[in-house]
């Protein structure tokens, strides 16, 4: 008998369990006694079609819990390890609130849209905007405290773009967003502005530092835009600026007309791969396609591998 209850985050990590089913079941129980439901979801297999990995995830985004993955050993066996959970914590007010509704037949589903729905009224909304010379609007910036705490979860990576005139302003909106555990899309900031300079992107940056309380993202991905680049450099000087896979997918397939090549490219370009694995993929493709000395494909190698 296992007391999940008493089971921090640093003892999880010392957990090892001889198969992918008693893992799971370890993890079904866990994740019902702190109050989140659990599923399986990507797994990879070795050249023999062997399972040596299979990541279990929350089933409910707002709780959010840390994947729970396997590894090899030595002998090159899988070895299943849990890492450190993240998962909100329940109030005793909501607890005792999702006992009684359970208690009248209320199904769970329904019960977490509730308890979402209370908290989005509770949300606090923070904006900023600065204005010209003449006292006209030219960049207002939004985010609200939801965004705050999935910034604190999944704001490592920050990506952002501007769509150009596409809403009825005329105005460029920039978006600031990432993806979760499920690769699903979290919008963190939104911000409509009148232009795109390197002021206002500092600005816009800098009114994501204060909004996040001060919390830096570990790589930020853009369209390569340059005043972007300078924003970058400017506010999160120790951040890791790459190029989007979809920028660099479409240089690739205008340098190269090869249906075989762009196929290739795109699976180093998304693929989830280990390092030693990607590397063995990307110089056996640039090999075979005699375009190793090109400066664009060097250029890439650089962006893609960080």
């Amino acid at each position: 008998m296992v007391e999940f209850l008493n089971i921090g985050a640093h003892e999880m990590e010392y957990f090892y369990f001889p198969n992918l089913q008693i893992a799971f079941d370890f993890h079904n129980h866990y994740a019902k006694s702190v109050g989140f439901g659990t599923r399986k979801s990507k797994t990879c297999k070795n050249s023999k079609g062997e399972y040596v990995k299979q990541l279990f995830v929350c089933s409910r985004e707002k709780f959010r819990p840390e994947k729970y993955y396997n590894i090899e050993n030595r002998k090159g066996e899988p070895k299943y390890e849990t890492r450190g959970f993240l998962a909100r914590k329940i109030t005793e007010a909501n607890a005792s609130q999702m006992n009684n509704m359970k208690d009248v037949g209320i199904s769970t589903p329904y019960i977490y849209a509730i308890l979402a729905n209370q908290k989005a009224k509770d949300l606090c909304l923070y904006y900023e905007h600065i204005v010209d010379a003449k006292g006209v609007l030219r960049a207002l910036f939004w985010c609200d405290e939801r965004s705050q705490l999935d910034y604190e979860v999944f704001g490592d990576v920050l990506a952002f773009d501007a769509t150009y005139k596409k809403n009825k302003y005329l105005c460029p909106v920039v978006v600031f967003f990432s993806v979760n555990h499920h690769n699903q899309t979290m919008v963190f900031e939104s911000a409509l502005v009148t232009d795109e300079s390197k002021e206002v992107y500092v600005w816009l940056l800098q009114q994501l530092l204060a909004a996040m309380k001060e919390i830096t993202s570990v790589s930020v991905i853009t369209d390569g835009a340059p005043s972007m680049k300078f924003a970058i450099v400017a506010v999160f000087p120790n951040a890791h600026h790459k190029l989007c896979a979809w920028h660099l997918i479409r240089n690739a397939t205008t340098n190269v007309k090869n249906p075989k090549f762009i196929s290739m490219f795109k699976k180093c370009m998304l693929g989830d791969y280990k390092i030693s694995v990607f590397e063995q993929k990307w110089f056996g493709m640039v090999e075979e396609f005699g375009i190793a000395e090109k400066n664009w494909i060097i250029d890439m190698y650089e962006k893609r591998h960080m």
